[in-house]
């Protein structure tokens, strides 16, 4: 009488988790990396966004100078928030003929600390990689 008894070896089961590890090790960068892409998406609908109202405030007053954003909301331009409150908004130099804005991410990006656009829309980024938008 021989009975088959049916299961894993332990050598068979040791070859899953290691399979198991190396599809981990190569997907949770990629995941990461993405996850960091979509992030960046928001600080560019903001960056967009603001610069949109920098131009509704300058029709209306004839300068840059005084436009503002708060964390409330409650700035001449809106709120220094991104839309997904990822990044915080602020506006740098502002002249009567120009403005710079800048997003900085509320946690660290080492690829793209910084993203900046200016009134003539000249994108920018500062870290470690220069395709940031």
């Amino acid at each position: 009488m021989n009975k088959r008894v049916k299961g894993f070896t332990l050598v068979e089961l040791m070859i899953v988790i290691a399979i198991i590890g190396i599809l981990a090790s190569v997907g949770y960068p990629a995941y990461i990396n993405s996850l960091k892409r979509a992030q960046r998406a928001d600080a560019m609908d903001s960056l967009l966004s603001l610069a949109g109202r920098m131009e509704e405030y300058y029709m209306v007053n004839g300068t840059y100078v005084g436009a503002t954003v708060a964390n409330d909301g409650s700035g001449t331009v809106g709120s220094s928030i991104s839309s997904e409150n990822i990044y915080l908004l602020s506006i740098s130099g502002a002249t009567a003929f120009k403005y710079k804005l800048i997003a900085t991410p509320e946690e660290t990006d080492a690829e793209c600390s910084t993203l900046t656009l200016d009134s003539l829309g000249t994108k920018g980024s500062t870290g470690t990689s220069g395709n940031c938008w």
